[in-house]
This record gives structure tokens, C-alpha cells and sequence, in this order.
């Protein structure tokens, strides 16, 4: 389940917190599903709650920044964006 499929309409609007648990709750009314994502600000514990199983990536940070960068995101590349 793509929580962000799930919050963003066209043009990337949000569909609201109360609409957006509706979605989540009837995506998650089964045993078999996995989300990338929380959006606990909007959802609060909801996601938490009805998962069997909680698996955090506390990955450096150091690591998650080079991830981010254009070189990091496409290994192939130089700094300059040249293979």
C-alpha cells in the first residue's frame, strides 16, 4: 500500500486526514498488505496498530545524504552528471 497514492489527488493535493484514514483503513482491512510509510502526523498510531510487524530502517545518516545526492541516487555518474 502507497500511503502517498493513497493522500495525493491530481495536481498532488492533499485529500485531508480524515479522508485520507478512510483510505487507509480500508487498505489495511486485510492480512496482506506493507506500507513504505507512517504519515503519522496525519494518521497518528493507525498504520502502528494494525500491522503485525514493525521493521525500522535506522540507517546513518551520512549514508542516507549520499543516497540523496545525484551521485549517490546514480552511481554510474560523476559529480558532474557524466558517465
Amino acid at each position: 500500500m502507497e500511503i502517498d497514492a493513497l493522500h495525493h489527488g491530481s495536481n498532488w493535493e492533499s485529500c485531508g486526514a480524515e479522508v485520507l484514514k478512510e483510505r487507509v483503513v480500508a487498505a489495511t482491512e486485510g492480512d496482506d498488505w506493507v506500507t513504505d510509510s507512517t504519515y503519522h502526523r496525519m494518521l497518528g498510531d493507525l498504520v502502528e496498530k494494525r500491522a503485525e510487524l514493525l521493521v525500522w530502517l535506522d540507517l546513518p545518516i551520512p549514508l542516507v545524504m549520499w543516497r540523496l545526492s545525484p551521485v549517490g541516487a546514480n552511481p554510474g555518474a560523476t559529480s558532474s552528471g557524466r558517465r
